[in-house]
């Protein structure tokens, strides 16, 4: 039996699934099978099986009606139910489709299989939302239907249509760009709904949901079906543009564009009337917007009409133009608000010269010149901001019309911008809006003639004190350096430019040195140039010739670097040899050559690098001349150089790939730096060359490197940092810390006055060398500097830690200089113990325990350790505070502040670092302890810094629970208790001791304030505790007669003046004060004339603080009003006469109160 006469024995059967079998079988065998049936069938045999394939699909679509009288459960329940294989029966029977209508022609539709396939699109929403692939594939089989324009299409797209676009926004894991494709194909089906129906509401909320899908706005394709939708319907413009409003803020940067283009496409497939009334409901809208926006919005809005304004070249578009700015861009120049003006200036000068094509050419020239003296006007307007845009606009101009402008206009509009704006001292942005507008000056090469004299008269701006400015200045040079007819060093000097690499910031020198890197490393040059100019720069700036091979390294590849290394190392041998005649080690040749010998891919590199550096100290006079050793400062600068280029690219060298480069480059210094170190004796160049000597291992250097221990060691408290710091570093380098800290223990035991410790089983035993002893005097104060060194350098600190993380002796050796203080602070200690050198082991000792706790936080916590000083230093230190009856006591006293001195700022260092949180609560009662033993207020500075860095911490970590609101306002009280103390017995040192530490107040009540994250509630009380603080002093003061003067913060009594003036940086700060004052106000505090006469002078001193909202005052006012004739009433005529003048006083004030407030005297 053929296969046409199974088909039409399946369809004339019962049984549907016999026919999906039938299907599935055919399409096992081959993609042609079906369709080779269907052609073979006659046209009378298609008929009937589109016919039978119709009544099951009415028979299904019938029980699925009835089922939905019968059943209240959910639809693809009740499909499955009753017809379990609806998926497999519907994708046949649009295989079926798809085999009839695939010939390419003379394709026969049956009228039963229009209908056949109508019913098929009624079944679809009835199937599972888990058959994607069988929607998919009916989809594909109605879009060729469409394609082909086969009879009833626009009856069978529509649900396919439907489910293509839902699967570009909701395809996982992404939609397909594919899918998208499909969708504009058959863009042409949108034109067969109505939206003005009901039933079109969801596909029209499915399509605006692609105006916020990223396959739709970063693809052609999108970008063009978006644009046709737009044009669909009035109604579907107005919803899309409400859409592309709301979600426009959100929307990435380079969305914004895309939406431009949407909208211009949309108005281009608009014409008559619809286009007017699209161009007036949302492109004049947005230039109405982008022209009002706030600074935030306007870069969004400017982006969209950017692409608009691009299309100036396109037919209609610069009417259209004309038309929609007229009535807002020119009188929105010459509005009050700068950022009106500055939004309608940027867009103004996007898309200058604005011409309709429709005016005279007399029109045309009224209207260009009109816009022309519109420049000026704007180089002149008043706010910086409205300058900067016009400044960068005039230059745009000046580069695009250069031609076409008059030269009196160029001369005019030149000097106004070079001679004027790039001096405005008002602000910087303009000056360096200037320079970026001659920047893009010169991409036109009609300007260079024009600018080459002119250029060279702004070289002192390279100077200016903005770094803005600067960076622009080398952007600009930079440019200039790519021009054949002008030369970046005629407009900034040489010297110019490495004077300010010796102090500018990174951003400039990167700049500096891209700008002269060739100048002084050309890349294809000899060695002997190479040379010459390394040694120009070095005579022409020796600082700056540090900083440029620092950045050097950055334009240089690693194999150019060593070559360069390796032409100075040869120079500097060179200048040795003729000096001395040739050098031992070049006599008996490189001894590790000889024992470590290269391989031969490394002798071929070697040579070649020697081979470029040969004969670089003998190929011109001068360099002669210059390249001898007793020539310091040239033989300085090479070392130095070597040192830069070494130190700043080890990384480089360390890699894998650069061992062979770094073996060549040990190699040459393995014979060389014993030369060197035997040839100078100039501490600045053996100071260099300990770095270079860092990068050895000892035992190729064992001549040099076995005189660095005992030099350190006859060393003395008389070295400086510069002695000994380049020894120290490079014998940590060189892995020989421990040696380094077994001198520095020997050194400090006798100070602490210990038996020599013995090693921890984590140390390194005793290697059993043969010893000579030497005496030496301990150098305590010497072993101290080392260390304290060797913790605060970066390049030592991490060598240093690693090893006493294994060996903790060192640690428990400064530990015993808490034992040593409590004895002298006792009185007890030895006479020749030294304070100085106790404390400073202290010091060293707190910041070990910090450094060890970041090194390890489990097993080397300093929590503890802290908590045990704190709670030594409250039992020990904080009673001797006060002590100062005698000398001896005085002294003991001194110490007792430098112990707390220590202890509270390396807690602050612990604090800052997110360390500590436990012992917040601690550090807080023993800041105010110790502040109430210091009566002196010596410690207030370091007190306040720590409170600061605890409730800084608190913010940090967002949990306050552990500072609760008494906690920090009784703090706070009892330092101002303290400084009220300090004020009344010091009045003249008051304001010395307060101005001193007002910035670390500042940042307390900032750091209160900043953040939600504290409680509210203590906020509340920190200010309830400054305003008790403030109204007592106030009320002191009134009733010793102290406020008569005038009333302003800086007259206010000291506590009052600091608090205020702190208060009064930040605008809400003092609102709340004037809230909290109101507030005490209501609770009745105003109970005689002394806090009524200090309320209202707090008033008028507060009220001369223009800024701020007088509604508070303005309530304590009216307050003070209501009390006052009660409190007059209330007092006898005795007091009455007492208090007489300061009734009126009191009146007086409250009279200027009224009046600095705008109020009517009462």
């Amino acid at each position: 039996m053929t296969k046409r006469d199974q088909l039409l024995q399946v369809v004339d059967g019962d049984q549907s699934k016999e026919f999906v079998n039938f299907i599935s079988k055919c399409q096992d065998e081959g993609s042609c099978c079906l369709q080779e049936t269907l052609s073979s069938c006659s046209r009378k045999q298609l008929d009937h099986v589109w016919e039978r394939l119709h009544a099951w699909l009415t028979e299904l679509s019938d029980k699925q009606d009835e089922l939905n009288n019968d059943c209240n459960d959910g639809d693809e329940m009740d499909i499955e139910s009753a017809y379990p294989r609806l998926p497999e029966m519907l994708q046949c029977v649009a295989s079926m489709i798809a085999a009839c209508i695939a010939p390419k022609e003379d394709v026969y539709v049956p009228q039963q299989m229009v209908s056949a396939a109508i019913a098929v699109q009624e079944l679809l929403p009835r199937l599972p939302s888990t058959t994607d692939r069988v929607w998919n594939s009916i989809a594909g089989s109605f879009e060729t239907w469409w394609k082909k324009q086969l009879p009833s299409r626009d009856r069978v797209i529509m649900q396919s249509y439907v489910y293509i676009i839902q699967r570009t926004l909701e395809l996982k894991p992404r939609p397909l760009l594919m899918d998208l494709r499909r969708v504009w194909s058959l863009h042409e089906a949108l034109q067969l709904i109505d939206f003005s129906k009901e039933e079109s509401a969801d596909f029209l909320t499915m399509l605006l949901r692609c105006y916020i899908s990223s396959l739709y706005m970063l693809h052609d394709e999108g970008i063009k079906f978006l644009s046709l939708v737009m044009t669909l319907d009035e109604n579907v413009t107005v919803q899309v543009h409400n859409t592309v409003k709301n979600n426009i803020l959100a929307a990435p940067n380079s969305w914004h564009v895309k939406y431009g283009e949407i909208y211009f496409r949309a108005w281009q497939g608009l014409s008559g009337d619809r286009r007017e009334r699209f161009e007036r409901a949302c492109i004049q809208k947005y230039m109405d917007h982008a022209v009002h926006a706030q600074p935030e919005l306007f870069p969004t809005l400017k982006r969209l009409l950017s692409y608009i304004h691009g299309q100036k070249k396109q037919r209609g578009v610069e009417d259209m133009l004309c038309n929609l700015y007229a009535p807002i861009m020119w009188r929105s120049l010459h509005v009050a608000n700068s950022q009106v003006r500055a939004n309608t200036a940027t867009l103004f000068f996007d898309m200058f010269p604005l011409q309709g094509t429709e005016m005279t050419v007399q029109e045309a020239d009224a209207e260009l010149q009109k816009q022309f003296d519109l420049l000026s006007v704007l180089l002149d307007d008043p706010m910086p901001k409205v300058r900067v845009v016009s400044v960068v606009g005039v230059f745009r101009v000046m580069r695009d019309f250069w031609e076409m402008i008059p030269s009196d206009s160029l001369r005019s509009l030149t000097l106004k911008l070079i001679q004027d704006l790039l001096n405005d001292s008002s602000s910087a942005d303009v000056r360096e809006s200037v320079i970026k507008g001659l920047n893009l000056l010169l991409d036109n090469p009609l300007c260079h003639p024009f600018l080459k004299p002119l250029l060279p008269e702004i070289r002192n701006h390279f100077h200016d004190m903005s770094e803005l400015v600067r960076i622009e200045m080398l952007n600009l040079l930079l440019k200039v350096k790519t021009l054949r007819t002008i030369k970046f060093w005629t407009i900034v000097p040489i010297d110019h430019l490495l004077a300010r690499l010796v102090v500018d910031s990174e951003p400039v020198n990167k700049r500096i040195v891209k700008l002269i890197f060739n100048n002084f490393v050309p890349q294809d040059a000899t060695a002997a140039v190479k040379l010459s100019r390394c040694l120009a720069l070095m005579e022409l700036n020796p600082a700056a010739a540090r900083q440029f091979f620092r950045l050097a390294s950055q334009h240089m590849a690693t194999e150019d670097i060593v070559e360069y290394i390796n032409i100075l190392c040869k120079t500097i041998l060179q200048a040795i040899k003729n000096v001395g005649g040739q050098t031992e080690s070049e006599q008996s040749g490189d001894q590790v050559n000889q024992t470590d010998p290269d391989d031969e891919n490394n002798l071929e590199l070697s040579g070649s690098i020697n081979n470029t550096t040969t004969n670089v100290a003998g190929d011109d006079a001068d360099d002669d001349d210059a390249i001898r050793l007793s020539n310091v400062p040239v033989m300085l600068g090479l070392c130095e150089v070597i040192c830069v280029l070494w130190t700043f690219n080890e990384e480089q060298l360390n890699k894998a790939s650069n061992a062979d480069l770094k073996k060549v480059l040990m190699k040459r210094f393995t014979y060389a730096l014993p030369e060197m170190f035997k040839a100078f004796s100039d501490s600045r160049i053996i100071a260099v060359l300990l770095q270079i000597a860092g990068y050895l291992p000892p035992k190729w250097i064992p001549t040099v490197s076995r005189s660095w221990l005992p030099k350190l060691r006859k060393m003395t408290s008389a070295n400086t940092v510069s002695d000994y710091g380049p020894l120290v570093e490079c014998l940590c380098k060189t892995g020989q810390v421990e040696s380094v800290l077994e001198l520095v223990t020997e050194w400090i035991q006798p100070a602490l006055d210990v038996t020599p410790l013995q090693k921890t089983g984590r140390g390194r035993p005793d290697s059993g060398r043969v010893k000579f002893v030497e005496t030496h005097v301990p150098e305590p104060g010497l072993g101290l500097a080392l260390l304290s060194h060797m913790l605060t350098q970066t390049l030592t600190q991490g060598i240093l830690l690693q090893h006493v993380t294994r060996n903790l002796a060192i640690r428990d050796l400064l530990a015993n200089s808490v034992v040593k203080l409590t004895e002298m602070l006792e009185g007890k200690a030895d006479e020749k113990s030294d304070s100085n050198i106790i404390l400073e082991a202290f010091n060293i000792y707190c910041k070990l325990l910090l450094l060890l706790h970041a090194q390890d936080k489990r097993t080397l916590s300093c929590l503890s350790e802290y908590g045990k000083l704190l709670s030594w230093a409250d039992k020990h230190v904080v009673p001797v505070l006060g002590l100062k009856q005698e000398d001896e006591q005085s002294k003991q006293a001194q110490l007792a502040h430098n112990i707390v001195q220590n202890v509270l700022t390396i807690v602050s260092n612990m604090f800052l670092i997110g360390v500590g949180a436990e012992l917040g609560l601690t550090v807080i009662d023993f800041c105010t302890l110790c502040l109430a033993n210091d009566p002196d207020l010596g410690l207030l500075s370091v007190v306040l810094l720590s409170l600061y860095q605890v409730v800084e911490l608190s913010r940090y970590q967002g949990d306050a629970m552990w500072i609760t609101p008494q906690t920090l306002s009784s703090a706070l009280a009892r330092v101002f208790l303290n400084i009220a103390g300090y004020v009344k017995h010091h009045p003249k040192d008051s304001m010395k001791v307060l101005s001193s530490v007002k910035e670390h107040m500042s940042e307390l009540l900032k750091t209160v304030y900043s953040r939600v994250s504290l409680d509210e509630t203590v906020a509340h009380e920190v200010m309830s505790t400054i305003l008790a603080a403030v109204f007592a002093e106030m009320d002191h003061s009134s009733k010793q007669n102290d406020l008569e003067e005038e009333a302003t913060l800086a007259t206010l009594p000291p506590i009052s003046a600091w608090l205020l003036d702190i208060l009064a940086r930040k605008l809400h700060l003092l609102q709340e004060f004037t809230q909290e004052l109101k507030a005490i106000c209501d609770t009745g505090i105003v109970t005689d004339m002394y806090k009524t006469d200090a309320i209202l002078h707090l008033v008028l001193a507060v009220a001369h603080e223009r800024k701020i909202d007088s509604a508070g005052l303005r309530g304590i006012l009216d307050h003070i009003d209501r009390q006052m004739p009660r409190l007059l009433a209330e007092m006898s005529e005795e007091e009455t006469e007492d208090i007489k003048s300061l009734i009126g006083v009191v009146k007086e004030k409250l009279k200027k109160c009224e009046s600095a407030l705008g109020l009517a005297s009462s």
